[in-house]
């Protein structure tokens, strides 16, 4: 039996499921982004994530990884499989280094991880080839059942998608709390990910770049912003979708309404003209008038310090002055300046690595 297709139209647990429930022996490939993904089976179970175009092995740059032998122990591996050809876990019971139970615990977590970085995909195309190959899995050899592992996928799954809920849209951009920036972390997982925030990247690049498994970078990121060291900065670029939404727009029923608003407009205008004179302005009006200032400034100042954030990121410490934003036209002059006056307070801190940013006239 061998299929292929599309993974929008069949998502890869039914594919797995449909391998197992008839102990299929063979080979999945997925493509997806120019990268190309194996899943090798035997008896319905996984014996193999390894690409055969690739010379290293998954499981032992999984131990590396997840830090569980020592690096001069796995150097000894390393020195061994270069020398004899063997296979990575017999070379690791052959030293000593794990036993044999250890071994299949330590090819299960590492099929668990690549199945769920392969069920996050959702476009791409898939293969599957089967193999001439009858009965059980040979005794000693690493399998992995498909069950077990779909059900931890899923809990993950849904772990992982409450996680990116809490820390905002897939495009929102973190940045550093005066917080983190202080912070030592000490899990390297955290590490990894908090040397990405930088006001500039997004989290799914943050989550991309940190060579972490997805669950993993997600839970790690998401440690982060619980304890108050990185902080969701702005939206990032808007989706098509949302594109698409904010671009809909009815001809017929513009048309429809537009005489009626002109004509209310251009009335209440005329009224607003003669009257004036004769009374001084509602205070609602003026009260909406200096509500609406202060969301215009709110956003000015948060295009500022994202501004300033850039420069720090760039010269690895902050401006002296916010000229220097003008300097390397990070900004345009009319957000810092108005009718020839500053528009913002700006000092650096002692230690250079804080700031105070105040629009003029408002409290410190």
């Amino acid at each position: 039996m061998s299929f292929r297709g599309e993974l929008r139209e069949f998502e890869l647990p039914d594919i797995l499921q449909l391998i197992a429930s008839q102990k299929k022996a063979g080979w999945l490939k997925v493509i997806s982004r120019g990268d190309c993904h194996f899943v090798f089976f035997r008896d319905g179970k996984i014996t193999s994530t390894k690409n055969p175009a690739e010379e290293t092995d998954p499981l032992e740059q999984f131990i590396v990884r997840k830090g569980i032998l020592s690096d001069d122990q796995m150097d000894r591996v390393a020195a061994v499989r270069r020398k004899t050809g063997m296979d990575v876990q017999d070379i690791l019971q052959k030293e000593g280094l794990l036993s044999s139970d250890d071994v299949q615990d330590i090819f299960d977590a590492m099929v668990e991880q690549d199945i769920f970085d392969l069920m996050s995909i959702r476009s791409g195309t898939y293969e599957f080839e089967t193999e001439d190959r009858t009965g059980p899995v040979p005794e000693g050899s690493l399998a992995a059942e498909i069950g077990p592992i779909l059900m931890e996928a899923a809990r993950k799954a849904d772990e992982v998608s409450e996680m990116r809920k809490a820390l905002g849209p897939e495009d929102g951009v973190l940045a550093l709390t005066a917080t983190g920036r202080a912070a030592q972390p000490e899990s390297s997982d955290e590490r990894a990910v908090l040397a990405l925030v930088n006001a500039i990247r997004d989290i799914d690049t943050i989550l991309a770049d940190s060579r972490l498994d997805r669950y993993t970078a997600t839970h790690a990121l998401f440690d982060c912003a619980r304890k108050g060291w990185v902080t969701l900065l702005r939206r990032g670029r808007s989706t098509a979708s949302e594109a698409e939404a904010a671009t809909e727009f009815d001809l017929r029923s513009a048309v429809r309404w537009l005489g009626p608003v002109v004509a209310l407009l251009l009335l209440a205008i005329a009224f607003s003209s003669v009257l004036s004179p004769f009374h001084a302005e509602d205070p609602l009006v003026g009260e909406w008038r200096n509500r609406r200032a202060q969301i215009s400034t709110a956003e000015l100042e948060t295009g500022v310090r994202t501004a300033v954030e850039v420069y720090r990121v760039r010269h690895d410490r902050y401006p002296e002055s916010l000229d220097s934003l003008l300097d390397e036209q990070i900004v345009p002059e009319s957000a810092l300046v108005k009718d020839g006056a500053p528009r913002f307070e700006y000092s650096l801190g002692e230690d250079g690595r804080s700031f105070a940013l105040v629009p003029r006239g408002s409290a410190p």
